[in-house]
């Protein structure tokens, strides 16, 4: 077991890990762990928004297409979820990846239809998906403490009707 103390918090991060400590340093085990979440989190983007997992075919072709396909398209997600961060600055920390994914999948048929149609016709199109864009990234419920914290410092609050069957 790995503790690695973060200086922010102050609190400590833990490991598990059989990686022997002449292999790998303690501080290099929280960035490899950090990696490896961050690698768990794209798998299950790509599963969850860009369908990986629903190919609906088994020729290799077809399957490898849609997976260039999918990729791209996380690609061009998060180019425009980074301008949605710049945008909205003060509020970037609101505006996670997974709720990102979900918006902007919303508005993807939008996004190709103004893709497809003559210039001339696309600003009105393009300033409605902006519009919500912007409004819906961000997660109104990013500032209240999850469940967990709030049994841990007990500030959970049983709701009136949750005793009613």
């Amino acid at each position: 077991m790995v503790g690695l103390l973060n200086r922010e918090t102050g609190q400590y991060h833990l490991y598990v890990t059989n990686v022997p400590p002449e292999r790998l340093a303690a501080e290099d085990i929280g960035a490899e762990y950090s990696l490896r979440w961050q690698v768990e989190l794209l798998f299950k983007e790509l599963k969850t928004y860009y369908r990986v997992e629903d190919m609906p075919s088994s020729k290799r072709v077809v399957v490898g297409s849609l997976l260039c396909a999918a990729f791209l398209t996380m690609v061009v997600s998060r180019r425009l979820l980074a301008l949605v961060r710049g945008r909205l600055a003060a509020l970037a920390d609101r505006i996670p990846a997974q709720l990102w994914a979900t918006v902007l999948a919303v508005v993807a048929h939008d996004l190709l239809a103004a893709v497809l149609r003559p210039p001339r016709t696309v600003k009105a199109m393009l300033a409605k998906v902006q519009r919500v864009l912007l409004h819906e990234a961000v997660d109104p419920s990013a500032a209240r403490h999850g469940l967990l914290v709030s049994a841990e410092q007990r500030t959970h609050r049983h709701h009136p009707m949750a005793a009613v069957a």
